[in-house]
């Protein structure tokens, strides 16, 4: 069972798993008809890597609620 202190909310400081990126969740809505998802503004650009190339930086992203941990 998540206890409060445990629950990701919006202002929450968090870490995106797949890209290591720590940022604050600004924004919560659903992601599809299953799932929660958050945008949340990196503290630092992150690379965004696709097929083994960074294509660019990100700033916020957007992705499912389980992609993302809370930092303490």
């Amino acid at each position: 069972m998540t206890t409060m202190a445990e629950r990701k909310t919006i202002g929450s400081l968090v870490k995106h798993t797949p890209t290591g990126g720590i940022g604050l969740v600004i924004k919560h809505t659903m992601f599809d008809a299953y799932s929660g998802g958050f945008l949340v503004e990196f503290v630092k650009p992150v690379d965004n890597v696709i097929d083994g190339k960074v294509i660019n930086q990100l700033t916020q992203m957007y992705d499912r609620h389980d992609a993302f941990e809370l930092v303490s």
